[in-house]
């Protein structure tokens, strides 16, 4: 068996046994129960994964699927479009199952994408607090 297909299934089980666990499991009740985290509300639980959203589902699926199947280059950069774009769908799934999708959510995993397409130096410092950033953002215009 190839090694790319044997590292795919295993981040395929692995995700999914997270996504479990997270979901089904109560891992957020037991979060506030040793009060790490205070009010954990629906869009809460997103802001406070946005490095895992933009670095473990975004970079992962991105780096997976632009090495093996990507034809188009961003000018400037090594990274291609079709990682670009499984970045984006990676993430929007992932959202899917912690929270309800917004469409100002989807704006912001947008443009975390391309930022991340676009930049040469070491995005994982930067992409979260991007994130971050946004979905706060979207948070607080959410209460007028």
């Amino acid at each position: 068996m190839n090694f790319f297909y044997f590292r795919l299934m295993c981040c395929l089980f692995v995700s999914i046994g997270m996504l479990s666990k997270l979901r089904y499991f109560g891992f957020w009740k037991r979060l506030s129960m040793f009060n790490l985290i205070s009010d954990l509300k629906e869009t809460n639980q997103l802001v406070l994964l946005s490095g895992v959203l933009s670095i473990w589902i975004g970079d992962s699926a991105a780096s997976i699927v632009g090495s093996k199947f990507g034809r188009i280059r961003f000018p400037g950069t090594s990274k291609k479009l079709e990682g670009t774009l499984a970045s984006i769908l990676a993430q929007i799934i992932f959202v899917c199952f912690v929270t309800n999708l917004n469409f100002f959510v989807v704006l912001s995993i947008l443009f975390v994408a391309f930022v991340e397409a676009l930049t040469t130096q070491v995005d994982n410092v930067i992409l979260p607090i991007i994130l971050y950033s946004l979905l706060t953002l979207v948070l607080w215009l959410n209460k007028f």
